[in-house]
């Protein structure tokens, strides 16, 4: 007669067997490998929102640096014209900012158009372009378009 060891099942159901732990395994590796594609495009969808949110930041420091000008049409061309340079984050992408501006009325044109306003563009790429860029050519990550008011061509001579 067989003996009986305290604590055993006779009937042998008392457990998974291997075959059913490898199915489960496998069944688990069959949903891990379906939502594989919706990690890595929440991945790639979390850097491209870093990359914009990075290059509206640095335009809005544009436009309160382009806000600080004096209202005269030499300064804000001096603003447009003034090389920005580029700016690294930490994931190590490179942004640079661009400016462009409409040229302001000048003194000999008909009528005094003082006060006035002058149309300036404001743009941000990724990397640092080789050739003249400009921010009409949609290349830009973000950029922005204002009107500047200008109280005249010129700011007026201080006395001493």
């Amino acid at each position: 007669m067989a003996r009986r060891i305290e604590g055993s099942n006779p009937s042998g159901d008392g457990g998974f067997g291997l075959i059913e732990i490898v199915v489960s395994i496998f069944l688990l590796g069959l949903l891990a490998i379906a939502y594989l594609p919706l990690l890595v495009q929440s991945l790639q969808a979390s850097a491209r929102n870093g990359v914009t949110s990075t290059a509206s930041q640095l335009l809005n420091a544009e436009l309160d640096e382009l806000a600080a000008v004096v209202p005269y049409c030499d300064e804000v061309s001096n603003f447009a014209s003034a090389t920005t340079a580029a700016v690294t984050d930490d994931r190590g992408n490179v942004y640079q900012a661009h400016r462009e501006l409409v040229p302001c009325p000048g003194p000999t044109d008909p009528g005094d158009n003082y006060p006035g306003v002058v149309e300036v563009t404001v743009c941000i790429t990724e990397g640092t372009p080789t050739a003249p860029f400009s921010c009409s050519g949609g290349d830009s990550l973000a950029s922005a378009t204002t009107l500047v008011f200008l109280e005249n061509a010129t700011a007026p001579a201080t006395t001493p």
